[in-house]
């Protein structure tokens, strides 16, 4: 049916059609379709088949309905972006004039509240009875035995059966622990190699695209306790012994254990091995959270989270503890060392 509906929209608009062939061809397939469905929601806000009409009016439109129904921020970003590209080479191609794109080039994306601004984090009570889920269903091999198990299951003396539970946890472990030490989200998780996650790295690389450009990855440092996680599951897929670099492993069977996790198992791997209600994405409200509590400044939670502004990270504002005399009484020696002792005389004149 898709194919279909891209035929029909090929023989109305030759303009998207060469869009197509000229730009989206070399995209991944869910790029290629979010930008074939906001290029089509530009040419219905036109009332037009024709795409090479829509001008700067028509783009104020589409964000203006996606403000409608809800959209955030960073979807009306994307939203404006992708249109942008496509005026961009229809300005390049001669399909529109110089002023239009500039028209188009000064829509901003709405001011509006951030879908974040709700942080739902985990309580302590909560994360307690997650970890004792994980006990029961899944316990782990003793720590003295961990290396002669794994060790013989890699050398065919020994039965997966006899270490798929402690395999399991690991990566279960792991796939948390960056949600709930670092803060990523869960497309950045599924995406990471064992080479960007690798336990021996002081941070991890993170790619906020698909095709893995460098202007578009950040840096993330790593915990103690990350790494721990993500040194036991490595451990794991080392006995496993996949071919691939590929991080996740689809581990609940031997026949398949070492092909990659699909997306569609990673994105409900949670409600899988722990069960209905968890979420990654709460998990990593409860990062922000609970580092913002420790101190860590809002601007650092803002880069360890790759949001875009400082705005998207305010909602984590509220769960900064202590009193404001407490705080200033704390940092007092430091601020005055910063803004240097005035002199008695200077403050009476």
């Amino acid at each position: 049916m898709a194919s279909a509906a891209n035929a029909i929209v090929w023989v109305v608009d030759m303009t998207l059609a060469r869009y197509d062939t000229d730009r989206l061809a070399t995209l991944s397939d869910d790029r290629r379709r979010a930008t074939l469905r906001v290029l089509n929601e530009l040419r219905a806000a036109m009332g037009s088949d024709c795409l090479a009409s829509a001008d700067a009016a028509t783009v104020e439109r589409v964000l203006g309905a996606r403000v409608a129904r809800g959209d955030g921020p960073g979807t009306l970003r994307k939203t404006r972006a992708i249109m942008r590209a496509y005026f961009e080479w229809a300005y390049r191609e001669r399909v529109i004039d110089a002023e239009t794109l500039l028209a188009v080039r000064a829509v901003r994306s709405p001011v509006v509240s951030s879908r974040a601004a709700k942080p739902q984090p985990y309580r302590p009570s909560e994360l307690k009875a997650m970890r004792i889920a994980l006990d029961e269903k899944w316990p782990k091999l003793a720590e003295d035995e961990v290396w002669k198990w794994l060790y013989r299951y890699r050398d065919g003396r020994s039965p997966y059966s006899r270490v798929r539970t402690h395999v399991l946890r690991c990566q279960l472990d792991a796939i948390i622990a960056l949600a709930l030490h670092l803060g990523l989200r869960r497309r950045e998780i599924f995406a990471l190699d064992i080479f960007t996650a690798h336990s021996d790295n002081d941070e991890l690389i993170v790619w906020t695209d698909s095709e893995r450009s460098v202007e578009k990855c950040r840096a993330v440092p790593v915990t103690e306790g990350e790494r721990a996680a993500m040194s036991a599951w490595l451990d794991c897929r080392y006995a496993i012994a996949p071919e691939h670099k590929q991080l996740w492993l689809n581990v609940h069977a031997e026949s398949m254990n070492r092909q990659p996790m699909t997306a569609e198992g990673f994105n409900r791997v949670l409600a899988t091995y722990i069960g209905r209600g968890w979420s990654l994405k709460r998990l990593r409200d409860t990062c922000a959270a609970a580092w913002v509590r420790a101190g860590l400044p809002l601007e650092h939670v803002r880069e360890l989270l790759g949001l875009a502004r400082i705005e998207d990270a305010l909602p984590f504002a509220r769960f900064v503890r202590g009193s404001l005399d407490g705080r200033m009484a704390e940092h007092e020696k430091h601020f005055g060392a910063l803004i240097g002792a005035a002199a008695i005389g200077d403050v009476a004149a």
